[in-house]
């Protein structure tokens, strides 16, 4: 954060304006306001920047920002870059255009690249609103009108280079702007922006509302994408800039990107720049989310916030070995043709959530300074011994912190390098040094800066510590262990961290039997100098306590005895991605135990063949490796042949490849913008007893309930008892509390409708489960065969999924927990039900059906596999080929009620037929019904 990190010239502090700091922005007495950091003063530390082992610098938004916002008690300064009113000349407070230049010359004369933070969401708030309030007002309810008020829908536009012609008149709200506020001119029309008030962050209005009340860009329309890209390219080329990080991008929608990404990208390239580097913020723990903005995005990466969660648990020690296994089991969302999950920057902490000091702190109460200087060093180990390029948030090289009380984030994460008068920072307590905030603090001996800079050397010293391949081999505890190794180079490194607060040691499977292994990072105390591997490949290592050991191999890998051999797998015989989410998994399992690599390849129709990506970092458990891409079929029409092909390449050079083809099912179809998704919320309820129990609901709902008269839980499945709750439309918040009289189980929840249509409560548990599975802890799997003969039929199970010591081995296969009416069942303990588990059903070699099969336990906590049958059916009725058909009655009396049927069925009567039903739950009666084959009900 420039305006924080050193004052090089006092005579821009106010910014060239004059009176109090209303009117300046500058107060070096308030966390919120400038306090004097500039360019100049950057310039002047780069070598402490490049000493650190910085290959990079990323400075917050320099671009001129309109210099105070808020009122009263939320009035604060534009220090932060974030709030821009002219996106050509950098902000008087830090500089001149000049300063950036030179400083992009000097850091490029130390190797050092510069990347600007650049924002394409949003403005300043300059623009008011007629109607004078600010509330979001969604498409549904209030859609965009042309010049002629007719309605449209600007999403079917976006990305294209037409769009309707629009007045003042177009909005939910009328806009009301000042006319030369902004730079460029365009940025004063405003027609240019959506105008549809503030976001709250989630469904429509997360890409479409104010963020906190900035003027959000309609980057649907072709002139804010080609304004946007027209700004940035003259900074690409007056300033020589290496690359962008791009602020709110998940809040843009995906086809400004599509266009923006491959344009600056490309610019660059032609003014020499081939490897000009942009990442995206987007704020999320998903992979299989933040991984969208770079493989369709066109960016070329995005900050790695499930690494930063991952990693902060870890060192923390809040979450063993296995929450690290979990992250890097998502990496395969990142891959496609040019760029992986080793693409991904990777912090601890940052400006808005805080500091990695902070947060160890906060998960550690009471520990002594010795115990969080070991984490902190620890949390940088992680960082920078695994896949990513390491970024350190400026002061935690220093033992930054943050106050002791509060969250740490956005203003107290935010201290001055130099000498700071700010009381709330004056009290912060930084670790590993006896210093305080009331000094300058740049000290190259204190020991975090000492550490992160023997982490960067080493790093150049082994490269592929850097960019090697990532193997996982162990996660056991709080002992997270795995390979690094160069597919040129072709020597294996063996690393592993321990969070435990005593040394462990663990036998690590390697490439190579009898290999010697010198240390090459790690106390030498503690960690032997050399080690060797056994006959069985293993090598032992002891990791000390909050610490991280490397080893290298003596030698390069050996050639296997066996060729590679590779098959190939899809997820049926037809395929499409999500509304969402347009790719799917296409997975390759190759036999063995050594260095691989999988590249896959797809053609479209009569197409060129195109690579999807290259995986060498596969999946194991319970003998099997499987390696992963996902292939994106957004705009592929319905109908279309697709030929995939995997290509194993071995450590020895040697080649073997696999196919298999597929057809593009139906394209998904989008909700309606703004429309109301779902009429009720349904809430699972397990208990012991039930007398009494109710629930108290209030927020979004039609009927909120007095807390003498809780709504009751009149229906009941396999989980257990359940209630409906009519929702209001376009419901996003709904209280709950489960309660007998003033007993209350769990305390209160909020649950977001928009985001799931069912939750499941449990006894005693304060969680609120977004999946039966995750509730109850495991999923079931049913197999049905003819002739009911069991004997010596067994599952094989694999996945991160998995609870520990859930998976099995071929030659021991899980016995099955008992049986039902279909045949038998296994209870499959979970640790993660968002994560597909991978079956087989075998007796001995003998598989049934055959092929590998998968399902993902949240989205169906049940699997139902019948003997013969490839597909993995949800339901029994889906399995046995029956319909049922489930019908509530309030009153709860069925008397007289049965079903007449016609049409559509697979078996006799021939003729209509009232069908009485066979059986029912608490709250319903259920029929079966045969259905025919091939139809879906």
């Amino acid at each position: 954060m420039t305006d924080r990190f050193a004052n090089g010239d006092p005579g821009n502090d106010t910014g060239g304006l004059s009176g109090d700091r209303l009117a300046t922005g500058f107060d070096p007495a308030h966390k919120g306001f400038y306090q004097g950091g500039d360019l100049k003063g950057l310039i002047g530390r780069l070598d402490y920047v490049k000493n650190l082992g910085s290959t990079a610098i990323w400075i917050t938004p320099a671009f001129a920002n309109r210099p105070v916002q808020g009122t009263g008690e939320n009035v604060s300064a534009g220090y932060h870059g974030y709030w821009i009113t002219d996106f050509t000349r950098i902000d008087p407070h830090l500089g001149t255009n000049a300063d950036m230049k030179k400083l992009v010359r000097e850091a490029h004369k130390r190797g050092m690249k510069v990347f600007f933070d650049i924002i394409t969401n949003h403005t300043a708030d300059v623009i008011d609103y007629a109607e004078k309030t600010y509330s979001y007002r969604s498409k549904g309810a209030y859609p965009y009108v042309d010049a002629s008020g007719t309605p449209f829908d600007d999403r079917e536009y976006a990305g294209g280079k037409a769009f309707p012609k629009v007045t003042a008149d177009s909005f939910p709200y009328t806009p009301v702007a000042p006319k030369k506020a902004k730079t460029p001119s365009w940025l004063n029309d405003p027609t240019m922006y959506h105008n549809r008030g503030d976001s709250t962050f989630s469904g429509e209005n997360s890409e479409y509302g104010d963020f906190f009340g900035l003027d959000d860009l309609w980057t649907e329309r072709p002139e804010v994408v080609e304004g946007m890209t027209d700004i940035y390219k003259t900074w690409v080329r007056e300033t020589g800039i290496d690359g962008f990080r791009i602020d709110t991008a998940k809040h843009v929608n995906m086809e400004f990107w599509e266009r923006f990404s491959p344009a600056l990208r490309g610019y660059a390239a032609k003014l020499g720049n081939e490897r000009f580097f942009m990442f995206g913020e987007v704020y999320s723990s998903e992979p299989s989310f933040t991984s969208r903005y770079s493989t369709r995005g066109g960016m070329n990466a995005t900050l790695d916030f499930p690494f930063q969660e991952a990693a902060r648990s870890f060192s923390g020690g809040t979450a063993g070995a296995a929450r690290l296994a979990a992250l890097y089991a998502g990496d395969d969302h990142h891959t496609d043709a040019d760029s992986n999950a080793s693409s991904l920057p990777t912090f601890l902490g940052n400006h808005d959530m805080g500091r990695i000091g902070r947060f160890l702190a906060q998960d550690n109460p009471g520990a002594p300074d010795a115990e969080l200087l070991r984490r902190d060093l620890l949390a940088h180990e992680l960082m920078y011994l695994t896949r990513g390029q390491p970024v350190v948030y400026y002061g935690d090289e220093q033992g930054f912190t943050g106050p002791a009380q509060g969250s740490g984030g956005d203003q107290d994460a935010r201290q001055s390098m130099f000498a700071s008068k700010t009381a709330s920072y004056l009290s912060n307590d930084l670790i590993g040094t006896d210093a305080t905030h009331a000094q300058d603090n740049f000290t190259p001996s204190h020991p975090l800066y000492r550490g992160i800079s023997a982490l960067a050397k080493l790093r150049d010293a082994h490269p592929a510590l850097a960019d090697g391949a990532q193997i996982e081999r162990l996660a056991a505890g709080g002992v997270y262990a795995f390979s690094r190794i160069d597919a040129r180079a072709q020597v294996e490194y063996v690393v592993a961290v321990n969070n435990a607060e005593r040394a462990a040691t663990v036998q690590v499977p390697t490439f190579s039997p009898g290999m010697a292994f010198t240390r090459v990072y790690g106390p030498a105390s503690t960690a032997p100098d050399a080690a060797a591997s056994g006959a069985d490949a293993k090598l032992a290592v002891t990791v000390p306590a909050l610490s991280a050991v490397v080893y290298r191999a003596s030698a390069r890998l050996a050639t296997p005895a066996a060729a590679p051999a590779v098959s190939i797998a899809l997820p049926g015989a037809e395929i499409r991605g999500t509304v969402e989410d347009g790719r799917i998994p296409v997975t390759a399992t190759v036999p063995g135990t050594g260095f691989d690599q999988v590249t896959f390849a797809a053609r479209i129709g009569d197409g060129r063949w195109r690579v999807l990506g290259t995986d060498d970092a596969p999946s194991t458990a319970g003998g099997s490796r499987t390696f992963r891409v996902f292939h994106d079929l957004k705009g592929v029409p319905a109908g279309t042949k697709v030929a995939y092909k995997a290509v194993v390449k071995d450590s020895a050079g040697r080649f073997a490849s696999a196919a298999a083809e597929a057809v593009v099912g139906a394209e998904p179809e989008p909700a309606e913008p703004g429309a109301v998704r779902r009429d009720w919320l349904v809430v699972h309820y397990q208990r012991a007893d039930y007398d009494g129990w109710g629930l108290h609901v209030w927020g979004d709902v039609e009927n909120p309930t007095d807390w003498a008269k809780p709504l009751p839980l009149t229906g009941q499945d396999a989980y257990g008892r359940f209630a409906w709750i009519k929702l209001k439309p376009g419901a996003r918040e709904v209280g709950i509390i489960a309660h007998r009289g003033d007993e209350k189980d769990g305390g209160d929840r909020i649950v977001d409708p928009a985001r799931t249509g069912e939750v499941w409560l449990a006894e005693g548990s304060p969680v609120t489960h977004a999946s039966r599975a995750a509730a109850q802890g495991y999923a079931t799997v049913h197999y049905s065969r003819p002739g009911k003969d069991y004997d010596g039929w067994g599952l094989h199970l694999w996945g991160d999924g998995l609870a520990d010591g859930a998976a099995t081995e071929w030659a021991a296969p899980r016995p099955p927990d008992g049986t039902d009416s279909s045949g038998v069942f296994w209870k499959v303990p979970l640790k993660n039900a968002s994560v597909p588990v991978n079956l087989i059903v075998h007796k001995g070699d003998a598989k049934d059906p055959g092929p590998d099969q998968s399902f993902t336990p949240a989205a169906q906590p049940e699997a139902h596999i019948a003997s013969g049958v490839a597909k993995v059916h949800a339901t029994r009725a889906e399995a046995e080929n029956v319909a049922i058909l489930h019908y509530h009655r309030p009153d709860g009396n069925y008397d007289g009620w049965g079903l007449h049927l016609w049409g559509g069925r697979g078996g006799p009567p021939s003729g209509p037929r009232r069908w009485r039903p066979p059986g029912g739950t608490a709250s319903a009666s259920s029929s079966a019904s045969p259905s025919p084959r091939g139809r879906r009900t």
